[in-house]
């Protein structure tokens, strides 16, 4: 016989059943979170954002759209079918033929004449023993016999122990290879069995940039000679008495780099080297220095860095972004078509329409007024051939300082800025121009020991 419950049992499950649906609309609640932010992220990664290793969600989606039959080519991984080698094939010092000497199942020998070549590969090594050539200068003094006149050889040390090629190397390793002076002195006691103090190493790289000032002040007129010039800066620390922080500037063309220490950011820097009424174009980013010079392209790469962080937050972010980045694409695809006037009016009525779009989303406020005061800057490039889009030059010629920064820490003297600085302007210019630096440097002192002489 089953038993009726009583009502206080009925209540009971009441409020039993009661808990389980508050705790269902709870997981119901969360799960509902979850599915909305998961959904702004789709969102994120279907726009131009995504990683430019990977095909943006939109084409993606665009491609399936038109064509929902994925097709498997049966393809195999890696380069296509007689793709030209790049085997790198130098010039031989030594030939050594590789003779079979005898059989190796019946031991016979194998005479050299009925041997054919099969192929041949090549082995890239270093002199077996690298040594130090020490040379002494014996100084010899006289009276002439004939007038009186006291007489000596006119040699020194110029201000370091080490000769020529010595000196090339250890700037060679500074600059091109980024190494700290215990560094250097390590490379060479392990190559040449004779260790140097980082004092002499250092002595050797102050001597190296005196000789670079003259080089330097020349890559210096012509870069600020140029009729356009990229410009930048990236600080760099200080230690003399007490730290401070230092600024260097790059100033920099296709073909020429000039790296300049200063004590600050700010516009009197800038204006030490760039005429404020100059006729050249500057390349820049934002920043303020740079406002009242009257020729200025703006960076794209800077503003579509700042659209391409908006597009994370918003769907008007990622509107605002995609609809920057498919004018700069327009912009470069049509200047080679020379019709400045056409693509400037177009440029101009692509970005008012983007403006159009503000909201009352603060960060897109401060968005939209950056873009409103950098619109017509952003297209100076179409009224000149020579000018580029970006300020990426710069930028990328500034990576080589931050990397020094990084390794040295920081300069300690005025010897130390002269050193940074000469090397970087010459070094990274030779660069440029795709020219061996080593040997580029090894002819700048034997000319300066022939003006010398």
């Amino acid at each position: 016989m089953c038993l009726k419950p009583t009502y206080e049992e009925l209540e009971l499950i009441v409020v039993n059943q009661a808990r389980q649906i508050n705790e269902l609309l709870e997981i119901i609640d969360s799960l509902t979170k979850k599915v909305e932010t998961l959904e702004k992220l789709l969102n994120i990664y279907n726009g131009p954002n995504t990683p430019s290793s990977q095909v943006p969600g939109y084409k993606k989606a665009k491609k399936e759209h038109e064509n929902p039959q994925k097709k498997i080519s049966g393809k195999k991984r890696g380069r296509e079918k007689g793709h030209k080698g790049t085997t790198l094939v130098l010039e031989p010092t030594t030939i050594v033929n590789d003779y079979i000497p005898e059989c190796n199942d019946c031991h016979h020998s194998i005479a050299k004449n009925i041997q054919k070549h099969y192929y041949s590969f090549q082995e890239v090594e270093s002199p077996v023993e690298i040594k130090l050539d020490v040379i002494q200068h014996n100084v010899f003094k006289a009276i002439c016999p004939n007038c009186g006149s006291k007489e000596e050889t006119d040699k020194n040390n110029k201000g370091t122990i080490f000769g020529k090629n010595m000196r090339s190397f250890v700037s060679l390793l500074y600059e091109v290879g980024r190494t700290p002076l215990s560094g250097i002195s390590q490379i060479i006691e392990a190559f040449l069995k004779q260790k140097f103090s980082e004092s002499m190493i250092y002595k050797a790289l102050y001597a190296n940039a005196i000789v670079l000032d003259k080089t330097v002040n020349e890559i210096k007129k012509e870069v600020l000679a140029s009729p356009t010039i990229h410009v930048d800066e990236t600080s760099y620390p200080v230690i003399q008495d007490e730290r401070n922080l230092g600024w260097i500037w790059v100033y920099a063309t296709k073909t020429a780099v000039y790296f300049d220490f200063a004590d600050t950011r700010g516009k009197k820097e800038f204006e030490r080297n760039i005429d404020p009424g100059g006729s050249a174009v500057i390349t820049v980013d934002g920043y303020n220095a740079y406002a009242s010079y009257p020729l200025k392209q703006r960076c794209w790469a800077h503003i579509l860095r700042e659209s391409k962080a908006l597009s994370k937050k918003s769907d008007l972010g990622w509107n605002i972004h995609n609809l920057l980045s498919s004018l700069f694409v327009s912009i470069q695809e049509t200047l080679p078509t020379k019709k400045p006037k056409g693509i400037k009016k177009h440029g101009l009525s692509k970005i008012n329409e983007i403006l159009d779009l503000r909201n009352e989303d603060a960060q897109i406020i401060a968005f939209m007024d950056k873009l409103d005061r950098a619109k017509i800057e952003l297209l100076t490039a179409i009224d000149y051939d020579y000018v580029e889009l970006t300020n990426n030059l710069a930028e990328r010629l500034l990576r080589s300082i931050v990397i020094q920064r990084k390794i040295r820490g920081s300069v300690a003297s005025e010897n130390g800025k002269k050193i940074l600085i000469n090397h970087a302007t010459a070094f990274q210019t030779w660069k440029l121009n795709k020219v061996n630096p080593y040997e580029e440097f090894l002819k700048l002192l034997e000319n300066n020991d022939a003006s010398a002489a």
